[in-house]
């Protein structure tokens, strides 16, 4: 048989996905904004681009959630080297950031619907 030699070469090129998740260890991390509507009441959003379901997954946000709070979804991170399969968790770290409606309303009613809001929570 007649054996060719050469060299070969590999680029890596990045991917030119925009997403906010990072990996740390077997730990995802994700940051998210949300509005201030979405954090008082609690939603649903759709996080995009997780490496095990790119098209995305469904995520209950809570009631009460502020800027600062971590969401985790256990077992959503990456496989744990050796662990036969487990996997890490997610955290998603939550910002809240007022819209343009929100503070529309905040600035024209002033704090009258803030204290309406919260003198009935507390």
């Amino acid at each position: 048989p007649v054996t060719i030699t050469g060299d070969v070469k590999i680029v890596l090129q990045e991917a030119d996905e925009s997403h906010n998740w990072h990996r740390n260890g077997d730990t995802l991390e994700y940051s998210i904004t949300l509005s201030l509507g979405e954090g008082l009441l609690g939603c649903t959003k759709k996080i995009v681009g997780h490496p095990r379901i790119p098209d995305g997954m469904y995520v209950n946000i809570p009631a009460a959630t502020v800027t600062g709070d971590v969401i985790v979804l256990k077992g959503e991170g990456m496989p744990v080297r050796g662990s036969g399969g487990k996997k890490g968790d997610a955290h998603l770290h939550i910002t809240i950031e007022p819209t343009i409606h929100e503070r529309i309303t905040i600035k024209e009613h002033g704090d009258r619907v803030l204290r309406d809001l919260l003198g009935r929570i507390s």
